[in-house]
């Protein structure tokens, strides 16, 4: 999802959430980090397994005594910040990108870090040649 709005121009908002933490993260297009930057070979690597509610893949889940789900008090935090960014986002406020606010619900701390970009990622590079079509979308078939 992040790609597709970076190539589209829309800014991407996402957030994410652990058993007592979370964070939310503002993708800017031409700003910062993209959702791409902030992947590791190890989470491009599993990007396509499928995964349970807790993030761990099927095979895994044998090997852990008991996954921990997010508990209500975590989604609404993190789903009530996500819900005040939309809004600032839409009534044209400005937003903070390229970086992530971070809650911590054990210590029950909110800090910001930066999300740094990754100069090796392939999403930052222009496109090549585009070659236009004298078909349009009802003339053109697979």
């Amino acid at each position: 999802m992040g790609l597709s709005c970076s190539l589209a121009g829309v800014p991407f908002l996402d957030g994410g959430m652990w058993a007592l933490g979370g964070e939310i993260r503002w993708f800017v297009p031409d700003h910062a980090s993209c959702f791409e930057c902030t992947l590791t070979d190890e989470d491009r690597k599993h990007a396509h397994e499928r995964q349970s509610c807790s993030g761990f893949s099927n095979q895994t889940l044998d090997a852990i005594a008991q996954p921990v789900p997010s508990t209500i008090s975590t989604t609404a935090v993190i789903g009530g910040l996500l819900a005040q960014e939309a809004m600032r986002h839409l009534y044209g406020w400005e937003v903070t990108h390229g970086e992530a606010i971070v809650y911590n619900g054990l210590t029950m701390t909110m800090h910001r870090t930066t999300l740094p970009r990754d100069p090796n990622c392939s999403c930052h590079l222009p496109y090549r040649e585009v070659i236009e079509l004298n078909s349009g979308v009802a003339e053109t078939t697979a």
